[in-house]
Parts: C-alpha cells; sequence; structure tokens
C-alpha cells in the first residue's frame, strides 16, 4: 500500500496529540529526518497541507477561495457577508484576481465549486450553439 500525504500528515498529527511544544519540535524534527532517510522529502509539502486541514477540522474553520475577474471592495464585502451566513463565523475567505474570467465569481470551499463566471457562461452557451 502506498502511503500519502493524507496518511502521513494523520500520523504526524496523532504522534503530536497531547504533546507540549518541545516535544512536538522533537517528533516534527524527527519524521521529516525519517520521511528524508527514506527519499520522501518530495511530500512534505502535501503533509503540510494535508495538516492544515486537519486543524482546521478541528478547530470548525472553513476556508473559501474567491475568484473575481477585478478588485470590487463592494462585491468582495457582499460575498464574505453571504459565505458567514452560509458557513458560519469560522469562514476564512482567499480572494484571487483573474481577469480572464470577464466577470462573475468563482467560489470554491473544500470540494465544492460554484462557477458563476461570465467566462463560463459563456463556454455552455458556446457548447449549447455547437450541437
Amino acid at each position: 500500500m502506498k502511503l500519502t500525504a493524507k496518511h502521513y500528515a494523520e500520523t504526524l498529527h496523532e504522534l503530536c496529540s497531547g504533546k507540549e511544544k518541545n516535544e512536538i519540535d522533537s517528533v516534527v524534527k524527527e519524521f521529516i529526518e525519517f520521511l528524508a532517510h527514506r527519499g520522501k522529502s518530495a511530500i512534505i509539502k502535501g503533509i503540510q497541507l494535508e495538516l492544515g486541514r486537519i486543524v482546521d477540522r478541528e478547530q470548525g474553520i472553513v476556508r473559501a477561495k474567491v475568484v473575481l475577474a477585478e478588485k470590487d471592495a463592494k462585491v468582495e464585502k457582499a460575498l464574505a457577508t453571504e459565505l458567514i451566513e452560509l458557513f458560519g463565523e469560522n469562514i476564512v475567505t482567499h480572494t484571487d484576481y483573474d481577469p480572464s474570467i470577464i466577470g462573475g465569481v468563482i467560489i470554491t470551499v473544500g470540494d465544492t465549486v460554484v462557477d458563476a463566471s461570465i467566462l463560463n457562461q459563456c463556454e455552455k452557451l458556446q457548447s449549447i450553439l455547437a450541437t
């Protein structure tokens, strides 16, 4: 069985649970040395991401990625308010800007993606007209 970054992150999290900071530092150092010795250094970034997800889940934090065509403080504030209403106060929103989406918004929360961009709507319309 091939171990994934998620497996390693869960193991590291379990090893560190209930320990003091200095003990955690020692466990993490040994864990990284273990991975390096086995040629698994490339997976460390993935483990870090998975650990972040584990900690977020424990703390009830929900992360959302919002993509807008351009910076618009009024739209960003309205979206933040809507996301808080949907997911609660523990939502953390990161906003990116991509002019290629033309307008609208793309929101990603966990595995769910809502693509309400103009680019997506144009692509759908083009697909319908092509048939």
